[in-house]
């Protein structure tokens, strides 16, 4: 008797909201009833149904917690037990946000192995979105062996099926050769389906293979148009973007804040760093050959931050014999570029006499340029340099510091 008072109450709700609704005139209500609830209402008509077991009622109810939506306070153990119990009846939307809630340990231990389950189960079920996750776990090998021919044609499915984030995914795994043939042609395809979408770092790859002519036709305007739309693109954060898909590990915090800061004034430098550093997704070994090899033509190609790698290549690694004029030439490269981290770097070797004679005040220059650059680990040789100077030399170490001006990136 009393489930059968629950329906009879929940079917009573349901028809005087429908009424409400077209008294008002406002179709647009019943579509927003069907996706995501109606306010406080919406738990007052679903939760009697979820209860009962209807998958639909139970996912919505488990998306609002998480999302803390619709007059739901967030509440992700709430959003775990519904969207566990619809996962279980089958709802492919479901089974996809409980997976991203172990993926990202939101409200529950991070389990990649879980994560993988469910993200399994939903694409299994047909859900896109959930193809691209479950094929990021093979590339990164999550919750699963490594397998980059399975995460190739995962991507591939649900790039097909119009999945943004795969199609930029798919254009990384043809730029890079990982599960594929390495195709430059078939990557600027995807990269640029991508970012006609509104992908926020696909504009980089598409800007810094333009820019580059890295296995294109090399066109200045075109890498620009990119580069435009990367920084520019209302509601795209890209800086938290990139904070989430690039791994720093060479790179210092100060260096890496410079080029995401200088590319949001379109500084051709930074640009193509962060161009380089989102088409290789940071993934880069300096220590191995191959990669050496690409880190190599980028820098060939006027690129500051593989020059920079380089500089570190050959004077900062273990397991690298040491090459200082090699180093200082890379680091000069960069810095004339205007990029304070090689600056700084270019400065320790003077300071050090590291390939070249050792000289406090062309260290002070480098290195006080870096620090008005923003790059402020260089603070502390700066006080040390000026310590062994007399007031005139570092006045003339300033003068020169601030008259220098930056080689024409593209010359």
């Amino acid at each position: 008797m009393k489930k059968i008072l629950k329906v009879a109450i929940a079917a009573l709700l349901v028809a005087l909201v429908l009424v409400l609704a077209f008294s008002k005139g406002d179709i647009s209500k019943l579509i927003f009833i069907g996706k995501y609830g109606f306010g406080k209402a919406s738990y007052i008509i679903y939760r009697p149904l979820a209860e009962m077991g209807v998958t639909r009622c139970q996912r919505i109810i488990g998306i609002n917690y998480a999302l803390g939506d619709y007059g739901y306070k967030q509440d992700y153990d709430k959003a775990e037990k519904w969207l566990r119990k619809a996962s279980e009846n089958g709802s492919r939307l479901a089974q996809y946000n409980l997976a991203y809630m172990y993926d990202k340990g939101l409200g529950v231990k991070q389990d990649y192995k879980e994560a993988f389950r469910w993200y399994e189960k939903s694409a299994k079920n047909g859900f896109p979105p959930a193809s691209n996750n479950l094929a990021s776990m093979y590339r990164k090998g999550e919750g699963t062996t490594r397998d980059y021919q399975k995460a190739f044609g995962l991507y591939y499915k649900a790039a097909e099926k119009g999945v943004d984030s795969a199609q930029f995914n798919l254009g990384q795994m043809y730029a890079n050769g990982q599960g594929v043939k390495r195709n430059n042609a078939k990557a600027v395809k995807w990269f640029t389906k991508a970012a006609n979408q509104g992908h926020p770092l696909a504009p980089f790859c598409l800007g810094f293979m333009y820019d580059t002519g890295w296995g294109i036709g090399q066109n200045r305007e075109e890498a620009q148009k990119w580069y435009s739309q990367a920084v520019k693109k209302e509601g795209a954060d890209f800086l938290n973007e990139l904070e989430v898909s690039i791994p720093v590990t060479i790179i210092q915090k100060d260096c890496y804040g410079w080029y995401l800061k200088e590319s949001r004034k379109e500084n051709p430098v930074a640009l193509r760093s962060i161009g380089f550093l989102v088409f290789y997704s940071g993934k880069l070994n300096i220590e191995n050959d191959e990669d050496a090899k690409i880190i190599t033509d980028a820098a060939d190609q006027g690129v500051s931050l593989a020059q920079l790698i380089m500089g570190f290549r050959y004077s900062w690694l273990k397991n690298i014999p040491n090459d200082y004029p090699e180093a200082l030439k890379w680091f000069k490269k960069a810095a004339d570029q205007g990029d304070p981290s090689a600056q700084f770097m270019l400065g320790e070797m003077y300071a050090q006499g590291l390939g070249v004679s050792k000289n406090n005040s062309d260290a002070y220059k480098w290195c006080y340029m870096a620090l008005s650059n923003g790059f402020s680990s260089a603070k502390l040789r700066v006080d040390d340099l000026a310590k062994k100077m007399t007031t005139a030399q570092i006045e003339e170490a300033k003068k020169k510091s601030v008259a220098w001006k930056p080689k024409d990136v593209n010359s």
